[in-house]
């Protein structure tokens, strides 16, 4: 499929072009994320790629991955410096969001921030495909540990493992723990649907992600992942709702800190889904004031 588009007094011809193998891919990794380009290398066919090309070369590229439910989820979209500011990536939506259709996706998912430099871009962009409102997904935060070591006096309060309680590495969880986690959840239900910890195993930091026990018994965790060279993200934490009030978060950060530290980690960043509204609130009266960041990402959907 060919675009043209008349930008004042420049006319522009490029191609939209779906990508159907690894040459193909290869060549345009470079415009998104490192992340992704070892996420594709790794296993491609859990994504959709989408790249403009003009006079052959890539200047223009969308990674979708593909979720149950025939739902896609845009991950990164990026034009060459050049390109800008002359629809490349609107017209790599359209063409894209065709293409998925005849493909059987009946819905576009995007998860942005809502304090970054391109989100009035990208929000444009949703409103004139007619994505639907906004939903709040989750709070961020980054905070630096030499200023809540400095000044959080009441997190010196939580050091140390409760009686009855241990803590240990989530790589050394066994199978029959999963098994009796799942058996107890088909029971009472107490794990939230979005804080299941498998669905963060995949390439945790081994070294810090922790697993909570009550008198052997898995009760919470805490999954990990580097996120930078000098900072790691707590991104999947829960226990037992009876348990809560020991605020293990903290003790488990504190049984790691000086390990983190001694490695180079000098920042936390600490995702909470905006439905579990207490921890939302947590975040927001005992952490802000340590924070190096606060923002909000937000999920728009649209249904083709």
């Amino acid at each position: 499929m060919f675009f043209y588009l008349n930008n004042k007094d420049t006319k522009m011809q490029y191609e939209i072009k779906q990508l159907t193998n690894t040459q193909e891919s290869e060549k345009v990794l470079f415009m998104t994320y490192p992340i992704y380009q070892r996420a594709i290398r790794s296993d491609a066919n859990k994504f959709i790629l989408f790249a403009a090309f003009k006079d052959n070369q890539a200047i223009g590229l969308a990674v979708y991955i593909i979720h149950k439910n025939e739902t896609v989820e845009l991950m990164s979209i990026f034009t060459e410096k050049s390109h800008r500011n002359k629809s490349v990536a609107r017209s790599i939506i359209k063409d894209s969001t065709i293409q998925l259709k005849k493909d059987g996706i009946k819905q576009i998912k995007i998860v942005y921030m809502d304090d970054k430099p391109y989100t009035n871009t990208l929000e444009n962009m949703m409103n004139e495909f007619n994505f639907e409102a906004e939903i709040p997904r989750q709070s961020i935060i980054k905070l630096s540990i030499e200023s809540f070591e400095a000044k959080a006096k009441f997190a010196r309060k939580l050091i140390g493992i409760p009686e009855d309680f241990s803590l240990g590495l989530w790589r050394d969880v066994k199978e029959k723990d999963i098994e009796i986690l799942n058996q107890d959840n088909e029971k009472t239900n107490w794990i939230p649907e979005q804080l299941y910890p498998l669905n963060y195993a995949k390439n945790n930091c081994e070294q810090y992600s922790t697993a909570i026990y009550h008198k052997n018994e898995l009760v919470g965790w805490m999954i990990m992942h580097m996120i930078a060279n000098d900072t790691i993200r707590f991104t999947c934490s829960y226990v037992k709702d009876e348990y809560q009030y020991l605020n293990f978060i903290i003790r488990v950060y504190q049984s790691i800190k000086e390990e983190l530290i001694k490695n180079g980690i000098n920042y936390i960043s600490w995702t909470t889904p905006f439905v579990y509204k207490p921890m939302v609130n947590f975040n927001q009266k005992w952490m802000s004031k340590y924070c190096v960041y606060e923002g909000i990402s937000k999920e728009r959907n649209l249904y083709i």
